[in-house]
């Protein structure tokens, strides 16, 4: 075997995992272009309304959590069935003080290790049981006033999970707008994407609804330091849970604006998706293997995907490399590959962000990914230590 055999096998590997990567995104991307239409929802009798825990853990929120919380007070569900419940982490004694004047229960995490998981554990363990629904929010977020409404006619059995439609709250700068198209990339391939080829919905950490008593009890055992919302997904497809999606009950999240924070964010979500392939892929094969549980199976793989602000210039660069070397037709296949990416990414994107703030938006990139790589570099302590996106509101 020469030197030019030995490079081909060499990259062929590299190869074949990008394709089916590529592949992969591609397929979901296609499937999400029929958009779920609208789920009319009738109003229920005063006594089908169901108690609903509002959880809102948060952590050094202090810019957003009072605003959050005056528009959660306003939400349009009767007031003795709904309860927003702040999980104070670190917020400062004048934040405290302003949303004990509000009519929530506050909880004040002692002791606690700062992470969403432990904040939810924690809060559920203060509070009672008598709550029929557990609605998860972020600090920063915002609702519709119907959305209560329409996830109590919504969730029908103990064992629903319904995961809602994220959308940016602002778009006020160049990394905001790219954040936003991403959250919406990420909706339309492992939401809309997954649920119209019949898999179960991805997670994303908020908006997510669950039957409490269920949900309390998957919860106990999740200690996740990042990512809670990926081990919350393994445990339940792992048990043949189904997670459903809501395209048109929208849950306004802040987007990030500085390309430190973007590449930050970014950097907890490499560690912790790579976290979860280590820890749930050999489990998820083998439950493949002897249950035929394929949405298990499916979600691991999904953690195996490359970071997407990594895979084009990953496949720029192997073209590159293998032109240099003279494969060519290792050369033709990363280009096609990385060709398929595109497409899968343009038809992932919602047509009112093609525009030319997008070509602006654009040039920032090189500059979050030289952030989101050196902060890969240096970023000690992995899983084990959490990072903090902060809110400006």
């Amino acid at each position: 075997m020469n030197a030019m055999d030995l490079m081909f096998y060499v990259f062929l590997p590299i190869l074949i995992y990008s394709g089916l990567s590529s592949l992969y995104l591609l397929i979901f991307s296609l499937a999400s272009v029929n958009k779920p239409g609208r789920n009319n929802t009738q109003r229920p009798h005063f006594w089908l309304y169901r108690r609903i825990a509002v959880l809102i853990p948060a952590y050094k929120e202090d810019g957003v959590i009072v605003d959050t919380i005056k528009k959660a007070l306003k939400i349009d569900y009767p007031a003795s069935k709904y309860d927003v419940i702040v999980i104070a982490d670190y917020l400062k004694l004048d934040t405290l003080k302003t949303l004990g004047s509000f009519p929530i229960k506050l909880i004040q995490i002692t002791g606690e290790k700062s992470t969403k998981s432990n904040a939810l554990n924690f809060a559920m363990q203060e509070i009672d049981d008598t709550y029929d629904l557990a609605f998860v929010l972020d600090a920063d977020n915002e609702v519709a006033s119907d959305t209560l409404k329409k996830l109590n006619f919504r969730m029908k059995s103990n064992r629903d999970v319904i995961q809602c439609h994220r959308v940016a709250k602002n778009v006020d700068t160049s990394m905001a707008l790219l954040d936003a198209i991403s959250e919406e990339i990420n909706n339309n391939i492992f939401s809309i994407g997954q649920r119209n080829l019949g898999f179960s919905s991805r997670l994303a950490g908020s908006g997510m609804c669950f039957n409490y008593k269920h949900f309390k009890s998957v919860m106990k055992d999740v200690d996740a330091v990042g990512g809670f919302d990926k081990e919350l997904e393994h445990r339940l497809l792992s048990d043949n849970v189904k997670i459903d999606y809501a395209h048109d009950i929208l849950i306004y999240d802040e987007k990030v604006r500085q390309p430190e924070i973007f590449a930050r964010q970014r950097t907890r979500w490499i560690v912790s998706q790579f976290h979860y392939l280590k820890r749930y892929f050999a489990p998820a094969l083998k439950a493949l293997v002897k249950e035929g549980n394929f949405e298990f199976f499916n979600k691991s793989f999904q953690m195996a995907l490359p970071p997407r602000l990594l895979f084009p210039p990953f496949l720029v660069l192997m073209i590159l490399v293998t032109a240099i070397i003279d494969e060519t037709v290792l050369m033709e296949a990363f280009a096609i590959i990385l060709i398929m990416l595109v497409i899968a990414n343009i038809f992932a994107i919602p047509v009112k962000f093609f525009n030319l703030r997008l070509i602006g938006a654009l040039k920032e990139l090189p500059i979050a990914l030289i952030r989101l790589i050196r902060s890969l570099i240096t970023i000690k302590g992995k899983n084990k230590s959490f990072i903090h996106t902060p809110h400006l509101n």
